[in-house]
């Protein structure tokens, strides 16, 4: 069995992904609704928010069928097991993060 620390640890970041993409998701569409004056527009802002969500989603997929999948193995392929789904969480993550840079720059 898993403990409580090492599921936590998996599945932190897949549901900040989907907390900040549902975040950003609204501030987009209200953004829209009401043009501020901003460096960035509410479109961009709501595409950004779609990508974190989708990427957080997919995360959290794998990462239940991951700690399921290994879940009768003996524990140190476990806890490698997590570590391999976090460093890929992380890869994933920083792919969010390159490609809203490169919407925001593109204007």
């Amino acid at each position: 069995m898993y403990t409580w620390g090492l599921v936590l640890a998996t599945c932190l970041m897949p549901c900040a992904g989907i907390g900040i993409g549902i975040f950003l998701m609204g501030k987009g569409s209200r953004m829209e609704k009401e043009p501020a004056q901003g460096a960035v527009s509410g479109a961009v802002l709501a595409r950004i928010g779609r990508l974190a969500a989708a990427a957080g989603a997919a995360a959290a997929v794998v990462t239940v069928a991951v700690l399921l999948l290994t879940l009768h193995l003996v524990r140190p392929w476990r806890v490698g097991a997590a570590v391999a789904v976090v460093t890929v969480q992380y890869m994933v993550t920083m792919a969010v993060v390159i490609a809203a840079s490169r919407m925001l720059r593109k204007k």
